[in-house]
């Protein structure tokens, strides 16, 4: 039978060992700690709300904190129930709610218009989102940038791979969600968005974030108000809602350059127009949806946060925001209060990742794992270094991870066992299978929940295909890829490399 030989230099979900920099930075801290003129004791009081969806930490008063807890709740479900997969499981999030407006602007990337007020600031950390609102201002533009931003984020992360108008047009839609009563409304034109239908519908369906049409150069507004008018469309015209979402977001790119609209969005190309402003004709439409404030209240824990968390979270959104000096005065105060604290030995690894010091980051890890720390990250990046160092000049070779790919498995099982529908772990854990010097094709099992559609199943679907390659059962391998090849939601890229491997398969003939 004959032999094949691979690499996966191509797949990697973190990058590579950066190499070693010097670090001046944890001497900076130890100053800090040692002499920081801020007493512990004159810092406000926070509370703190917590839910298995999301935490949410304020300054503020006990009343605002749980107003931005019902509508964050209710955005949380609308986003699971009408957009995500049955099978989908978002990572909690995380809320710091600020009293004053300068303390969110304290904690915020600058505003380059000067005419403009920060409303909030979103960044990811560790697979998760933070976000910092403000009590003052306008509340409601605050939680639609909020939830126009993570529901980008959050289809993202849970597999699927979008054009910029089905995921930016969808979170616009559910950036218009209203409590009424004993229901959630999606729908109601707040005139963040106008209803123009400017560009024409093949332009339209091309358009990126690269796009002189996303960036406003030509006609400021037109490629969003035109996004929030078909996604409101495909959403709220009719009862199916995650129904037509599912089959757009899977179908796509049928829809390049004006191909299968009338498959893919039930009408031709030639009446989109006349259909959307059909829709949007008279009373906008909108839909309500049940909300039980009730049963979602009695899932809540309110009590004083510790300030320890509450330190550990401002300093990873002013580490976002490019204030890395403020970020390390913040952290060493909460190193002082919890130093054997896993989150704080988590916050410490995030900062040195930003300093390019990889040698510290995965320490920290490390060591927040060894204090019983429940993030799945930290696993993930100790895994990946553990595998980076078994690359050969950044190239995998099948076998050639020793112990490091046994250490790395029993982490990426761990994370698996926090969250079972972490599609990063499945990934990963394909490349320490392939590195692992012992391969049994049960093990290839393990990868079956990360095989969903879409770009990040096709990841851990190619890595099979590797596997099935390297055990010499190559039918498997071409049936998995295949698979890729065939499904219109995987991209461009992804099927080529899916081909080129199908290419240096060796044909059924050979195989005998």
């Amino acid at each position: 039978m004959p032999s094949f030989r691979f690499s996966t230099s191509m797949l990697r979900y973190f990058p590579g060992r950066s190499g070693r920099f010097p670090s001046t930075w944890l001497a900076s801290l130890a100053v800090i700690i040692a002499f920081t003129g801020l007493p512990l004791a004159a810092q406000p009081i926070w509370l703190r709300l917590q839910c298995a969806d999301f935490s949410i930490y304020t300054d503020g008063s006990q009343r605002d904190l749980e107003s931005v807890a019902v509508t964050y709740a209710a955005f949380r479900q609308l986003s699971r129930d009408l957009l995500l997969r049955p099978e989908t499981k978002v990572p909690p999030s995380t809320i710091i709610l600020f009293r004053r407006l300068d303390s969110l602007k304290k904690h915020s990337a600058p505003i380059q218009n000067s005419d403009l007020t920060i409303a909030a600031f979103s960044t990811e950390v560790d697979s998760r989102i933070l976000t910092a609102l403000c009590v003052a201002g306008d509340r409601k533009n605050a939680q639609a940038t909020l939830f126009e931003f993570e529901t980008i984020w959050t289809l993202g992360r849970s597999g699927y791979l979008l054009p910029t108008w089905i995921a930016q047009g969808a979170g616009q839609v559910l950036s218009s969600l209203e409590i009424d009563k004993s229901n959630a409304i999606l729908g109601r034109d707040s005139g963040r968005f106008d209803h123009r239908l400017s560009i024409p519908w093949k332009r339209f369906l091309e358009i990126n974030e690269a796009s002189p049409e996303y960036k406003g150069d030509d006609d400021p507004g037109a490629f969003h108000g035109q996004a929030w008018s078909l996604m409101h469309w495909v959403l709220l015209n009719q009862d199916n809602t995650q129904e037509r979402f599912q089959r757009v977001s899977k179908e796509h790119s049928l829809l390049q350059h004006g191909k299968e609209v009338a498959s893919v969005l039930d009408v031709p190309l030639a009446t989109l127009n006349r259909e959307v402003n059909k829709h949007f004709r008279g009373r906008l439409k909108t839909r309500a949806f049940p909300f039980d404030e009730k049963a979602l209240r009695a899932g809540w824990t309110i009590s004083p946060a510790p300030l320890a968390e509450v330190m550990i979270n401002c300093a990873d959104l002013l580490a976002s925001a490019q204030k890395p000096a403020e970020a390390r005065a913040e952290l060493a105060q909460a190193v002082a209060l919890a130093p054997e604290e896993p989150e704080v030995h988590e916050a410490i690894a995030r900062l040195a990742l930003r300093e390019n010091d990889q040698e510290t980051a995965i320490a920290h890890y490390r060591r927040a794992i060894e204090l019983g720390s429940k993030n799945p990250m930290s696993r993930l990046r100790s895994a990946t270094a553990r595998l980076d160092e078994s690359s050969t000049n950044g190239t995998d070779l099948p076998g050639n991870a020793g112990n490091n790919a046994a250490e790395a498995i029993a982490e990426i099982r761990e994370v698996i066992a926090l969250e079972p529908q972490n599609l990063h772990a499945y990934r990963l854990l394909g490349r320490a299978l392939f590195l692992a010097p012992k391969l049994a094709e049960k093990d290839l099992d393990e990868l079956t929940p990360g095989l969903v559609p879409g770009d990040a199943g096709s990841h851990v679907r190619y890595y099979r295909a590797l596997l099935y390659a390297r055990l010499n059962i190559f039918d498997r391998a071409t049936d998995d890829l295949n698979t890729i090849v065939a499904d219109p939601s995987v991209s461009a890229n992804e099927r080529r490399a899916a081909k080129s491997l199908l290419a240096r398969l060796p044909k059924p003939s050979a195989q005998r």
